[in-house]
């Protein structure tokens, strides 16, 4: 689970209630001039602390406790009107509705709307398809947490699946995948002329070690939700022991790496977003994001 911490200013916190609860006296408001004078008083008691925002990857929380009801991730094609219905649940680059900026991100929605209009039955009935948007790991964290089962899962890898499958539940595979897709590693191209002198060929130990001696940041998504997380964060384990990528060498090398790792976005979308708007120098993405 991602926590986001916000840098919010506490004197700011206390000088608001201050101002809402503690400008006034007993014969009336406070003047301009004595609101100021009382609150500088208060603030001079106060030390402020800026705390940066991290990723936190390993959350004791109750994680149930801390869903939201499925609903909460819509179904962006309904076909509740059909007598048989098959709900897949979808990672959200195949199904978010086409906008001016992303045109493709609509693959399962427009596949699942031509489908629902050609009146297709089985033994008499009608079959309709609904599409659930949802992240791939938050699928897994529905399925094992709190009994969500849909009849069938579109995730962005493979891995999610097996991991469903570990935790005693039935997957049979249809497709080994819908399209093709692969996830790496994105530079601003002065940072990758800068990188290239000092390390050479991009790998992910070499960004890893550069993001470490702060030549760089790293941006990266929640390995929870998205795919390209997981991809990126399973061969960081790989990296730190190559022997046993789930040794307690890599898992502690990765938890110090997360301790810095700046906090950007939950799934690859919303990372594109980051890059788009200049916020981060170099990123895991996914081909077909960029």
């Amino acid at each position: 689970m991602i926590k986001k911490l916000s840098k919010i200013s506490l004197s700011a916190i206390l000088s608001l209630g201050l101002v809402m609860s503690g400008c006034s006296k007993a014969d009336g408001p406070l003047t301009s001039k004595e609101a100021v004078e009382e609150l500088s008083a208060y603030l001079s008691k106060i030390k402020v602390t800026n705390v940066e925002p991290v990723m936190d990857i390993n959350s004791s929380d109750d994680e149930v406790s801390q869903l939201a009801d499925i609903s909460e991730y819509p179904l962006v094609v309904d076909g509740g009107n059909a007598e048989i219905v098959i709900e897949i649940a979808t990672s959200t680059e195949k199904s978010t509705a086409k906008s001016g900026s992303n045109p493709y991100d609509d693959l399962y929605i427009y596949a699942a709307e031509q489908f629902n209009s050609s009146d297709f039955e089985v033994n008499d009935k009608s079959v309709g398809i609904s599409i659930r948007k949802i992240t791939s790991g938050d699928v897994l964290t529905y399925v094992s947490e709190a009994g969500y089962k849909p009849e069938a899962y579109s995730p962005s890898n493979t891995l999610w699946a097996e991991m469903i499958e570990s935790m005693g539940y039935s997957v049979e595979l249809i497709e080994e995948k819908t399209a093709g897709n692969t996830a790496g590693i994105l530079m601003k191209k002065s940072v990758y002329d800068k990188y290239n002198k000092s390390h050479g060929d991009v790998t992910i130990g070499g960004v890893i070690d550069a993001a470490m001696a702060d030549e760089l940041s790293f941006a990266y998504v929640n390995p929870y939700t998205s795919s390209t997380g997981l991809n990126c964060f399973t061969q960081m384990l790989k990296m730190f022991d190559p022997s046993n990528p789930l040794s307690d060498t890599a898992r502690q090398n990765a938890l110090a790496y997360q301790d810095t790792a700046p906090a950007v976005a939950f799934t690859t979308a919303e990372m594109r977003k980051s890059a788009q708007n200049g916020l981060v120098d170099v990123m895991a993405m996914e081909r077909q994001a960029y």
